[in-house]
């Protein structure tokens, strides 16, 4: 398989790269909504 461009590699990532940037918004949401569900004394030693 001779490699056309950069772009089409690209192409192949495209998904993955999408799938990967929602699941990190998700991540995100859920571990800020966790702080702030937890007071600092929750963190305390």
């Amino acid at each position: 398989m001779k490699n056309n461009s950069p772009k089409s590699s690209l192409l192949l990532i495209q998904p993955y790269m999408e799938n990967f940037q929602k699941n990190f918004a998700e991540v995100k949401n859920k571990s800020s909504a966790y702080l702030n569900n937890n007071t600092e004394k929750d963190f305390l030693i």
